[in-house]
């Protein structure tokens, strides 16, 4: 995994030093209208402004794991980087792909930290009531897995009885 040595913690200095290629990939994994013909200052403004859409950043964060949820939680609440084990690097990969993570390395050691502009979003998320809807989504998914487990196929309606 190829790690970045990032001086800044700000999407607008980020996203400039990637390749054009890589910021033409994210830039139509967010469904940017003629990136195609779009230069790489373009490009990193279009990718900035499609990784501040709260909306995009809440259905993300509700299918991430638990341990990359805990991780993502930790580094938006501090203000510089969090160490994590070597082991751990694999689990950011996806939310570092696109962008809404940065994996770096100090001296030896692994390093993560959230963006200036995503911590923001995340934030606005938070006190909109985000942390209680992913609570209650994650128990949501937890009682679907155990029922799956239980009872093999369960009809939805019945899902939704024993939930409630």
């Amino acid at each position: 995994m190829e790690i970045n040595t990032y001086p800044s913690t700000s999407l607008r200095n980020i996203l400039p030093r990637k390749p054009a290629a890589e910021l033409r990939t994210l830039a139509k994994a967010y469904y940017v209208k003629g990136c195609s013909k779009m230069n790489k200052h373009d490009l990193a403004e279009a990718v900035c402004a499609e990784l501040q859409v709260p909306e995009r950043m809440e259905e993300l964060l509700y299918v991430i794991d638990d341990p990359i949820w805990r991780m993502f939680q930790q580094a938006a609440g501090n203000p510089g980087v969090i160490r994590i084990r070597e082991d751990e690097l694999p689990a950011c990969k996806a939310l570092e792909a696109l962008c809404y993570l940065q994996c770096k390395i100090e001296g030896d050691i692994p390093c993560i930290f959230i963006p200036d502009e995503v911590k923001t979003v995340f934030s606005n998320l938070v006190s909109g009531g985000f942390l209680v809807r992913k609570a209650h989504f994650d128990l949501m998914f937890k009682y679907a897995a155990a029922a799956v487990n239980l009872y093999g196929i369960i009809r939805q309606d019945d899902f939704v009885d024993l939930f409630n």
